[in-house]
């Protein structure tokens, strides 16, 4: 049974969603609200109870039809496909529901009901067509996410849902909902007569028995068409009225037997809600007290320990166990310990919640457990012992009361609690600077990093995201830690170096969820775990099996570079995994700094370069763990037994061992390396000493990851040979995995196809009957065409724009889409600058110089600079080759009248190109592209053109073609078949539309 409270709530829920103008005053709080284009969605609380209140827009509208029909629920959504056909719905509502089940509204609202499912009563109810609407929404959530535990529909003058067979497939799913009708309120029998069979009998039945709301109130007798009583003002009456009864005062003139029962009635309910028993009741749903603690994962137990109602209730009851204490202390006259300082100010409860989590997970809560940590964990068991002490006694007070000599033995809670809120006070301080510091570099890496993105490059735009989302919660948290002070000091110091703080500005809500207490840590300040070695999740990392393959297939002499990395060269990237590495190290150096300094970060950075050997020789792995132990060595940092000789000693003894493993040439160069570090790293000084021992680590790392490198290039040229004979079967296997799990993977594919069909027929460069007829060559030419189309556009192919079957060659595409602009842009300045030169001095040395301009922009590496640079880049490039005599050249065919001393502007204004010569200029370019790289394009390389435009820079046109044709080629041998496929579909669509 429901409560006259909970009833009228949700009543008064309903209409507020109904018409929040009209009832804006209920007795709930408004926690969420969500909306669609005909679905208005509110959330309120109320205790332990949360309302999720419904209504449909067009109401009004809908309830006064003149007509109405039934639609079956199996095509509503997919979830009821295995629906009988016979259980149906009732019509108005079905586009409604389906258009919301299938928004991201619903998946936010499934969200919220999961979180709060389990420890609370949940109730979906609505007014009208919006407690229909409620109903459906239940019995779908029912079905696909949600269990019934604790969920209930209450509605209010719903009309009538569907047929006899919906109501039984509803109930028997369903168990708990109950529809509310005002006296006098005659929705029901409006709806059975708006559908009537052919024997003239409605087919809309009751799914749930109404119950009536009488609110003494004089009712006019109406017929079946008439809802006055169906009116919203008249229900807001009826729960209001509902909500003070609950309130209203009993008369006290009663007997005995009624008396004993009301205060029954009061001890049960009203007392027991305010006493201990149920305050440890409460204490016990928040489970911080059991062995959940232990066994759920970390960020579980972080975000539980941030949840309101879990912070009010432990809230509650501290101040209730401190004031009982007390009291027995005073009573007791016990002598005060003389540093208690519970009276001058009340202790925050977050900290004190922090002591359950430090108790429970302490290598979680911290970094290191040095001798400060140490300290704060010993005072949180001993407090938390106590207080789950306190509970178990209290929780079985039933038959044996607590009395004040109880409370006296537990006098020493509140020296404890004492003890625990100055030790966490000693570790804070200093843990707190040190996490400043680390919030500081990763920001500023975030900033300079971004910095070199460009702001229209789209393809970098995921990232962009990610980076603003980090500084957010990095702001946030150092807003938390150092105050707005701090972070306005860190933002000078960005304004000195150029940066701009204003779009990482820290939410409410971010910096809410970054609060200090019971959810905090000491966690250093880093990117998210999910990150990948550059730094960050969208920057790309270690390259897959399957982009190994489709490398060796292209070259077998193919090898990852020092890095790991073997994608085409990224400047961009390049610079962003700089940003993020300096950072680190530059952390690490600040951690070496401190008092006393900070070693946790140096011995994972130990524990990897060991770790790095082992893979390289796992035969060695307990010689190798022996000589390095980093076990060992924080022995050492704990006993303030390591000095600067041991450390040089470690940086020593691991590149010994390296060099034990390395091959000659690569032992040479660590040697090399080693030789002038370690004359800086014996002849430091204290202040010089942290710099120099993370410099020396870094080496170190290097020269593993260097040595692992290796490894892998000796592993690939193994397998080159294999990758040459099946590779190609290895990537058709690879895509039909991904069709396989995802049937509609190839969509922008046939797309791309379709349009190139369409313009290589519409310009006549393809012949429609032969591309029906399946000639081989036919389908090549518009392959090619379509590969070209993608390198020659105004822009570069973006990856979620780009063809799945290409996915592989992304970062090709866009290297290639920089040269074939830059062979155009190249042949427009040497033929600008050749005309300027020439038409005021015929001399040898203005041919040798335009010789020499050839050179320098055939070798020229376009892909490297970014679109708005490149001309400036090959610019400054030649100008750095140019002799004195070559620069006399150029001032005095500039400037013959007046002759002058040779300048920058001079050279700027020489290899100028007009933007009407550049746009005309594309034509011949994208002839000559398209005969060298199609499938006979090698025979023709020898064929020089005769115009002297391209003839210029044929030489970087042609070696640009050759790697183009290399990646065409493969890719059509991989994709042959769909490729002739989709050609085929397209070429028959083409030629059924001329028929037409």
């Amino acid at each position: 049974m429901y409560t006259f409270k909970i009833i009228a709530i949700c009543g008064s829920s309903a209409l507020h969603v109904w018409d929040s103008t009209k009832f804006s005053e209920i007795p709930a709080e408004t926690v969420e609200t969500w909306e669609t284009e005909n679905i208005k969605i509110a959330a309120f609380r109320s205790g332990q109870s949360y309302i999720v209140a419904f209504h449909l827009r067009h109401d009004a509208e809908l309830i006064r039809i003149e007509k109405c029909s039934l639609s079956p629920l199996h095509e509503v959504d997919s979830i009821w496909s295995d629906v009988p056909p016979n259980v149906c719905i009732h019509s108005s509502i079905v586009d409604d529901v389906q258009k919301f089940v299938s928004s991201n509204v619903h998946k936010e609202l499934v969200h919220f009901l999961k979180e709060r499912q389990g420890d609370n009563e949940i109730y979906f109810t609505g007014y009208s067509l919006g407690g229909l609407i409620s109903q459906l929404i239940m019995l779908h959530a029912v079905q696909s996410c949600l269990s019934q535990q604790n969920l209930t529909c209450i509605t209010f003058g719903k009309p009538l849902s569907g047929n006899l067979a919906f109501a039984r497939y509803f109930n028997n799913r369903i168990q708990h909902c109950s529809n509310f009708l005002a006296k006098g309120d005659r929705i029901l029998e409006y709806f059975k007569a708006l559908h009537k069979n052919e024997l003239g009998l409605s087919e809309f039945h009751e799914d749930t028995e109404a119950i009536v709301l009488d609110n003494d109130e004089e009712i006019a007798n109406q017929t079946d068409e008439d809802l006055t009583a169906h009116d919203p003002e008249y229900y807001w009456r009826c729960c209001t009225n509902l909500y003070k009864r609950k309130k209203q005062v009993q008369n006290l003139n009663l007997d005995a037997q009624s008396a004993s029962f009301l205060l029954i009635r009061f001890f049960r309910t009203h007392a027991y809600q305010n006493s201990l028993r149920c305050q440890v009741s409460r204490v016990q749903r928040t489970k911080i007290i059991s062995e959940w603690m232990l066994n759920v994962p970390f960020e579980e137990v972080a975000s539980r320990l941030r949840v309101k109602w879990v912070i009010a209730c432990m809230k509650k009851t501290l101040e209730t166990f401190l004031y009982l204490a007390t009291r027995a202390k005073i009573k007791t006259k016990l002598p005060s310990d003389g540093n208690s300082n519970l009276d001058q100010e009340r202790p925050n409860v977050r900290v004190f919640l922090a002591a359950f989590m430090i108790d429970a997970r302490p290598s979680s809560c911290f970094e290191n457990i040095g001798h400060l940590e140490k300290q704060v964990q010993d005072a949180a068991a001993d407090l938390v012992k106590t207080f789950k002490q306190i509970c178990a006694r209290i929780e079985g007070s039933k038959s044996n009361p607590v009395t004040l000599h109880d409370w006296c033995s537990w006098i020493s809670f509140l020296k404890q609690l004492n003890v625990y809120l100055a030790r966490f006070k000693d570790w804070k301080v200093p843990d707190e600077h040190k996490l400043t510091e680390r919030i500081k570099h990763a920001l500023l890496a975030l900033y300079r990093a971004e910095s070199h993105l460009s702001p229209e490059a789209q393809e970098y735009m995921s990232m962009k995201e990610e980076f603003r989302a980090q500084k957010a919660k990095l702001r946030a948290k150092m807003l938390q830690i150092a105050g707005a002070q701090g972070l306005e000091s860190f933002d000078e110091a960005l304004r000195q170096q150029g940066f701009t703080a204003v779009d990482a500005e820290p939410s409410e809500e971010t910096a809410s969820s970054s609060s200090q207490g019971a959810g905090s840590s000491s966690r250093p300040a880093e990117l998210p775990s999910s990150t990948n070695a550059s730094g960050l999740s969208s920057l790309p990392g270690r390259m897959t099996n399957e982009q190994l393959a489709h490398e060796l297939l292209l070259d077998p002499a193919f090898k990852l570079d020092e890095q790991g990395a073997g994608y085409l060269d990224n400047p961009v990237l390049s610079k962003v995994r700089e940003s993020f590495k300096v950072a680190f190290w530059d952390s690490l150096v600040d951690d070496l700094r401190l008092t006393p300094p900070c070693y946790v970060r140096v011995l994972k950075v130990v524990g990897e370069v060991r770790d790095g050997m082992i893979d390289l020789s796992p035969s060695r792995s307990k010689e190798l763990k022996e000589k390095i132990d980093t076990a060992y060595w924080q022995e050492q940092i704990e006993s303030g037994a390591l000095d600067w000789s041991s450390c040089v000693s470690l940086i020593e003894g691991m590149l010994g061992i390296a060099m034990e493993m390395q091959e000659p040439s690569r032992k040479q160069e660590t040697q090399a390396g080693w030789k002038a570090l370690e004359q800086e790293l014996r002849a430091s000084t204290p202040e010089d000493q942290p710099t120099l021992f993370c410099t020396a680590l870094e080496y170190v790392l290097g020269r593993v990851n260097v040595m692992r490198v290796d490894a892998a290039n000796a592993r690939l040229r193994n397998i080159a040979h294999v990758i040459q004979n099946h590779g190609i079967e290895y990537e058709r296997a690879h895509m039909d995995k991904k069709i396989k799990a995802n049937p509609a993977y190839l969509q922008r594919t046939p797309e791309w196809i379709r349009a190139q069909v369409e313009k290589e027929v519409g310009r006549g460069r393809a012949d429609l009957s032969k591309l029906v007829q399946g000639e081989g060559a036919a389908y090549e030419q518009i392959h090619t065409a379509a590969v070209l189309s993608l390198i020659m556009g105004s822009e570069p192919v973006k990856t979620d724009a780009c063809p799945e079957t290409l996915q592989l060659d992304i970062s090709r595409l866009h290297k290639y889409h920089a040269d074939f602009h830059f062979d155009v842009l190249a042949a427009c300045m040497l033929a600008v600058a050749s005309q300027r030169l020439m038409a005021t001095k015929k001399d040898p040395k203005v041919t040798e110089l335009l010789e020499h301009l050839k050179t320098s922009l055939n070798s020229f590496e376009a892909s490297l600079v970014d679109k708005e640079e490149r001309v400036k880049a090959a610019t400054s490039s030649f100008e750095a080759e140019l002799s004195a005599a070559e620069k006399e050249v150029i001032a005095s065919c500039l400037s013959p009248s007046q002759p002058s001393a040779y300048s920058r502007e001079m050279l700027e204004r020489l290899l100028e190109v007009p933007a009407m010569v550049l746009e005309k200029s594309y034509g011949p370019m994208e002839e000559r592209w398209l005969r060298l790289v199609s499938a006979d394009g090698s025979k023709v390389e020898s064929d020089v053109p005769q115009s002297p435009f391209v003839r210029n820079v044929y030489e970087r046109v042609v070696r640009n073609a050759r790697r183009v044709r290399k990646v065409i080629s493969l890719n059509r041998k991989v994709h042959y078949d769909r490729y002739n496929q989709m050609i085929l579909a397209e070429s028959q669509k083409a030629k059924e539309g001329r028929k037409v």
